[in-house]
């Protein structure tokens, strides 16, 4: 897997997951992300930043999930079973 493909993974997962909680990308960048500017979470979500595994562990633990899952891919996301809280 090429890398820019496993950004655009992570960031459609990122998408995904958000939007399922009903979050936009300002509301959650601003608040669940201590005031991250929006556009640049919009680059993140769209897999044109990369980031560090530190990023990824705390865009994953503020939405409540494990870290591997924004790995997965589209179809194995809508298989999983949804994460414990």
């Amino acid at each position: 897997m090429a890398i820019g493909e496993l950004h655009r993974r992570v960031g459609a997962n990122l998408r995904r997951i958000r939007q399922e909680r009903g979050l936009s990308q300002a509301r959650f960048a601003e608040e669940a992300l201590d005031g991250l500017h929006r556009v640049y979470y919009g680059h993140v979500e769209r897999g044109d930043q990369n980031l560090s595994l530190s990023a990824i562990e705390d865009y994953a633990s503020r939405l409540g999930i494990d870290p591997l899952e924004l790995f997965r891919n589209s179809e194995d996301a809508e298989q999983a079973p949804p994460a414990a809280d």
